[in-house]
Order: structure tokens, then sequence, then C-alpha cells
């Protein structure tokens, strides 16, 4: 299993969180920062893993705190990949930790 570790203390809006998750999950270049494309290339992980993949936010605290919709908005945007991923008969690629640091 792959792990990527996320630092929520990174976050502090739309833009940020895109690409703390860009730099975290090597997303192409061609990313395109919004929520269809980090669903796009979150499911897309198991072709550069090949393997379930585990998204470890750290600083989980600042991120539900300070940022809740988009803390929301991933959480939304792993539970769409692993959705999609099980109406095809296959089985999920992701999962999420909470890590509270310091």
């Amino acid at each position: 299993m792959a792990t990527l570790h996320i630092d929520a203390r990174r976050i502090v809006d739309s833009a940020s969180f895109h690409q703390t998750l860009a730099e975290a999950c090597r997303f192409p270049k061609t990313y395109g920062k919004n929520l269809d494309a980090l669903v796009d290339c979150l499911g897309d992980l198991k072709s550069t893993t090949g393997q379930i993949t585990t998204l470890a936010v750290d600083h989980i605290d600042d991120l539900i705190t300070k940022h809740l919709d988009l803390y929301l908005a991933l959480v939304e945007a792993v539970a769409f990949v692993n959705w999609r991923r099980l109406a095809k008969g296959e089985p999920p690629l992701l999962t999420l930790a909470w890590a509270k640091v310091g």
C-alpha cells in the first residue's frame, strides 16, 4: 500500500488545497485544479502507485476547523472515486487517514 502525506497546514484556500494535493499525489502538470480534475487524478493513482493508496492528512485539525468546506470536498472526492470503482465491480482504490501532529 502506498501512503501519500498531505500537510493540511499548507491549505489556506481552494488554490492551496489543489496545489497541496497536486504535489503530494504527484498529479500531472495538466491537473485542472478543480473538483472534477481532483476526482479524475485521484482515480488514476493506481496506475501510478500500482496499489491501494492511503492519503494521510497530517494536521487534520487545521483543515477541519479552518476550512471545513475543503475537508468535505476531499472526503467526497475520495468517496466518489471508490464508489465509481465499486459500481464497475472493481475494489476501492483510496483510503484516508487523519493525523493530529504536534
